[in-house]
């Protein structure tokens, strides 16, 4: 699924235009469900290294298991990117933080 601009063909078959397609009111939920996934992770993640005094991006990349540059794009982002999701829930887990799943989408984090 992309939550991002996606772009389609105009109706005309010999067109060459692309017209910014819309997203049905299913996969507008759906893309504002990860984007609430994303920042409730990232949150709990960032308390969790604070809590344990890591603050350097260095050190976080460590920690997480990615480049320096990547996990401080993935830990102060503003927008919400594919993958970010799975991305963070590895991050969490790395931590040690506890993930109980009751469904696809329903998690639960503790410290």
């Amino acid at each position: 699924m992309d939550c991002g601009d996606s772009y389609r063909r105009m109706d005309s078959p010999t067109s060459d235009k692309l017209t910014r397609a819309e997203p049905t009111d299913e996969e507008r939920q759906l893309c504002d469900a990860d984007r609430l996934q994303a920042t409730l992770v990232r949150v709990l993640v960032g308390q969790a290294l604070h809590s344990r005094g890591i603050t350097t991006t260095a050190v976080i990349g460590t920690v997480i298991g990615m480049p320096a540059a990547e996990a401080t794009k993935l830990m102060t982002s503003k927008q919400w990117r594919a993958g970010d999701v799975a991305l963070l829930e590895a991050a969490a887990t790395k931590l040690g933080l506890v993930v109980n799943a009751e469904g696809e989408r329903q998690k639960t984090y503790t410290i």
